[in-house]
C-alpha cells in the first residue's frame, strides 16, 4: 500500500490488524492507496480501494474496492464497496451504498445506502435516496428522493419543483424536463417546435 499525507491510512498501519467496536478482528489494506489528509484513515483489511484528497474514505472500515478522488469524497463510507466517486464532496454523506458511480462536485451527496446509481454532473442525485438511477446532466435528478429506476437526462432534467421525488420507472430527457407520475415518459421541453422520429413505430398495450 502507499501512504501519503497527515493521518492517511493511519489505522490500517497496525501489524496485528485493527479491532472494531464488538471486538471483530481486521487485518491491514492490501494494494491500496491513499493520499491526502486522513484519506483512508480507518481503513482495515481493505482490497484495491484508492482514496486521493482529504478525508476521502476517511472512517471506511470494511468497505473494499472504492475509487475516490476529491476532497470529503465518500468520506462517511463504511461498510459500501465498488463505488466509484470522483468531485468535492461526491457521495459525501455514503455509509452502506454500494455499486455507484458519482462523477461531479456533490453527486450523489446526501444518499446513505444507495445501490447501483449513475450520476454525472454537478450536484447531479444530490438528494437520491433510492436506487438504479441513471442522471447526466448539470443538477440532472436533483429533485429526486425516495426514487429508483429513474433516467434523467439533460441539464436541469428532474430538477424542479413539480418533478415527482419519489418516482419510480420514469424517464426525462431534454433540459428542464422533469416527470410527474410513475412509468412515465417525457422527451422534449415545452420549448421543442417539432420531434421527427424515422423508421417503424410499434407500440404495446397491456
Amino acid at each position: 500500500c502507499v501512504a501519503i499525507g497527515n493521518d492517511a491510512m493511519k489505522n490500517g498501519n497496525n501489524p496485528t490488524g485493527g479491532v472494531l467496536p464488538g471486538g471483530t478482528v481486521l487485518g491491514n489494506p492490501t494494494d491500496c492507496t491513499a493520499i491526502g489528509s486522513e484519506a483512508g484513515r480507518d481503513w482495515q483489511g481493505i482490497i484495491g480501494a484508492v482514496a486521493v484528497g482529504r478525508l476521502s474514505q476517511a472512517k471506511t472500515t470494511t468497505g473494499t474496492g472504492n475509487t475516490s478522488v476529491g476532497d470529503a469524497s465518500l468520506r462517511d463510507n463504511i461498510t459500501g464497496l465498488a463505488n466509484v466517486a470522483v468531485g468535492y464532496g461526491s457521495m459525501g454523506f455514503n455509509i452502506t451504498g454500494s455499486y455507484n458511480v458519482a462523477l461531479g462536485q456533490a453527486s450523489l451527496y446526501n444518499g446513505t445506502a444507495t445501490i447501483e446509481n449513475i450520476s454525472i454532473g454537478y450536484e447531479n442525485l444530490e438528494n437520491a435516496t433510492g436506487n438504479g438511477n441513471v442522471a447526466v446532466g448539470y443538477r440532472a435528478g436533483r429533485s429526486l428522493t425516495a426514487a429508483s429506476d429513474n433516467v434523467m437526462l439533460g441539464r436541469n432534467a428532474g430538477n424542479n419543483g413539480s418533478q415527482k421525488v419519489d418516482a419510480q420507472n420514469s424517464i426525462a430527457i431534454g433540459k428542464d424536463v422533469f416527470t410527474t407520475a410513475n412509468n412515465q415518459v417525457i422527451i422534449g421541453n415545452t420549448s421543442i417546435t417539432e420531434t421527427t422520429i424515422r423508421g417503424v413505430i410499434k407500440g404495446t398495450t397491456f
